[in-house]
């Protein structure tokens, strides 16, 4: 957060956040539950430890658990007080139904399913025989584009983003 002026950085302006931190709530200290991954964004979704949602260690493309169904997420718990809820970028809490961001409170997903570096084209060292397919670009469950192209990724999702955001504006999100 140093980056922001809102948390005080003498040379950097961001007025559109320090306006959404006046109207919210700013974050001075976090814990991360893991050290990798897959069990730190369980954590953070589900507000358990990695040891008690059952992701514990980093999730491979496919891999046969994702995070169960039976765990409660944050969109999960927004969209019963009517947000609309999307999730954008990397997901890597499993890269199929019933693990998907769509299967855990998200209306709306956007991204890749697990890192990019866990394709045989970005990275031969982490393969593993038949699981290391090119990297798929999803939307809700459905591969759109693969193999994606890290070149343009990030633009797309950011394009994305500001679709759902637009689209939403009216109400919670």
């Amino acid at each position: 957060y140093g980056d922001l002026s809102c948390y005080g950085h003498p040379t950097i302006h961001t007025p559109n956040l320090d306006r959404m931190a006046a109207e919210g709530v700013k974050f001075t200290q976090f814990c991360v539950a893991a050290s990798v991954c897959s069990a730190s964004r369980g954590a953070l979704l589900t507000g358990r430890l990695p040891v008690r949602n059952g992701i514990t260690g980093v999730l491979g493309p496919g891999s046969k658990n994702g995070l169960s169904p039976k765990e409660i997420t944050i969109a999960a718990a927004l969209k019963t007080k009517g947000y609309a809820t999307g999730c954008f970028g990397k997901w890597h809490l499993g890269d199929r139904s019933p693990y998907l961001p769509t299967d855990h409170g998200f209306d709306y997903y956007y991204g890749i399913p697990y890192s990019d570096d866990m394709s045989p084209n970005t990275n031969p060292t982490v393969l593993r025989a038949q699981y290391d397919p090119p990297i798929p670009l999803m939307r809700n469950n459905k591969i759109i584009r693969q193999p994606v192209s890290l070149d343009t990724l990030g633009p797309m999702i950011h394009a994305e983003a500001i679709k759902f955001i637009h689209e939403h504006r009216s109400h919670p999100f």
